[in-house]
């Protein structure tokens, strides 16, 4: 089976990539795992591959969604965008996805399984950087000490590389994932017989008995923003999770782009003149000339009818008195 997928690389028409065998076949719209060059990047499914595919076909490494992460509708908007102004299909459909749902692989560096052997012992002592690729796979950038220049480490590893004794990886940094998460807690059966006990024996301090009365107020548990809420500190809330009592699990928020008090209705205050006498006060109101550019010309006959503490009016025509 063979795929479009588009990458976020500029001037890059789509791509045909082969899933493996034993593989289920990513739906439109979800996001995989692709070999570019020496990395490996983000891309979004278009659909089956159009034509036959090409010589040298590389498969995908994953899939990173089981359901559609764009809708059809947006990737069809994005591509005929990238047609219409000559634009790559993935510029296209970055500009309509999420911030960090692209990810891509950053280079890693680490000791090849002879090298750990020959080198273990005084050479890591010798040196500095096959000391620190010693210690687990690192990038580039944790393996430049003191003094040293990232050029000057990455030409030594490029030596190394082809002595055989350190190997490069290339590992996904960055979420798989952008969905927010929260963190939801919920009591336990231990945490019930906790706040059951007349005797106190868990010895439960007294934001602790109320954290877990809450809890078990609700069957699903609560979020920890709304424990917050409600006078809860967070810490309270972990120091239960430690002792058993409550168990926290991350889940899933849809972001909501306007806030709960952006739609509030709002009432203006009637704004009514109050009983003193009102002052009438002549305005002019300018118009411009048609004589010439930037020449105005006043149009008296407007007035403004203003209370005597001056917050309040309404304008009126004194011609028509």
């Amino acid at each position: 089976m063979f795929i479009s997928v588009a990458a976020p690389v500029p001037a890059l028409p789509l791509l045909t990539y082969r899933v493996p065998s034993g593989v289920g076949t990513p739906v439109r719209g979800a996001r995989v795992l692709v070999p570019l060059g020496r990395r490996t990047v983000t891309g979004l499914v278009i659909g089956p591959a159009d034509g036959p595919p090409p010589e040298l076909v590389r498969d995908i490494e994953r899939a990173l969604d089981e359901t559609p992460f764009l809708p059809d509708d947006v990737i069809d908007l994005a591509l005929w965008v990238a047609d219409y102004y000559l634009a790559s299909p993935g510029d296209a459909l970055g500009a309509a996805l999420p911030p960090f749902a692209w990810i891509e692989s950053e280079p890693q560096f680490e000791l090849t399984e002879s090298a750990r052997v020959e080198t273990a012992g005084l050479a890591q002592i010798l040196d500095p950087l096959l000391a620190r690729l010693a210690r687990g796979r690192r990038p580039l950038r944790a393996l430049v000490g003191r003094g040293e220049t990232r050029a000057s480490v990455e030409a030594r590893l490029r030596s190394l590389e082809r002595a055989g004794t350190v190997a490069r990886v290339h590992a996904v940094a960055g979420p798989v994932t952008s969905f927010k998460t929260e963190a939801h807690a919920a009591v336990t059966a231990a945490g019930l017989g906790a706040l059951q006990a007349t005797d106190n024996a868990a010895r439960l301090t007294g934001q602790q008995r109320e954290a877990l009365s809450a809890l078990a107020a609700s069957a699903d548990g609560a979020s920890l923003t709304a424990l917050r809420d409600r006078g809860i500190l967070a810490a309270t809330v972990r120091r239960l999770a430690a002792r058993g009592l409550v168990g926290i699990r991350r889940e899933t928020r849809d972001r909501d782009p306007f806030p709960a008090h952006a739609l509030d209705p709002t009432a203006d205050e009637p704004r009514v003149l109050t009983v003193e006498p009102s002052i009438v006060v002549p305005v002019l109101l300018l118009k411009p000339n048609d004589a010439g550019a930037g020449k105005r010309e006043a149009k008296p006959g407007l007035v403004v009818a203003v209370a005597q503490d001056g917050k309040q009016g309404f304008p009126t025509d004194s011609r028509k008195r």
